[in-house]
């Protein structure tokens, strides 16, 4: 998969149809990371080293961009939804899992947009609290916004999407040989 527009190929003479056949995306959106990785000719970008909770490690891996996932903390700032890059994490986690979360995040929005079974998340391991979800929605993203929880829950997944697609897009074509 590759996002480019017409006018991006003819300013930088790309080839799409070479282009697409020589590059996939891989993603993978998570609960606290969205993770992008770039496959080029059939092989997998590699780095030498990996930094893993800020210790850098030399060791080969897989070359992998990380952005805001499930976990993305939403909120209104000057009458627009934010969303990123502050993350609840697994620990206090959205608030809808009950682990002390006071902010709205993705998850809360997957939650009431009907993505997420509250009955059996992570395999039945945790239940879900969906009027937590639907509160912090409502009192800090609807409610400031003068929409329903359902436009609040759309508008967050509207804007993580979107940040998701265009940093793919950016991700994707700084991979391609120019």
């Amino acid at each position: 998969m590759l996002f480019v527009s017409q006018h991006q190929v003819n300013s930088t003479d790309i080839n799409v149809k070479e282009v697409c056949m020589a590059i996939k995306v891989d993603v993978d959106i998570g609960g606290t990371a969205t993770d992008i990785s770039v496959i080029r000719a059939a092989a997998v970008g590699m780095q030498e080293t990996v930094a893993l909770d800020g210790l850098t490690i030399d060791m080969p891996a897989a070359e992998i961009m990380s952005i805001g996932g499930g976990g993305s903390v939403a909120s209104v700032e000057n009458g627009t939804i934010m969303v990123g890059p502050e993350s609840a994490g697994a620990l206090p986690g959205p608030m809808c899992y009950e682990l002390g979360g006071e902010k709205p995040t993705v998850t809360d929005a997957n939650l009431l947009l009907g993505y997420l079974n509250p009955d059996n998340f992570a395999g039945g391991r945790r239940s879900l609290e969906q009027s937590r979800a639907q509160s912090g929605i409502r009192d800090q993203i609807a409610g400031p916004l003068g929409i329903s929880e359902t436009q609040a829950a759309r508008r967050i997944r509207e804007t993580i999407d979107a940040s998701i697609a265009e940093q793919i897009k950016n991700y994707a074509l700084s991979m391609v040989p120019h």
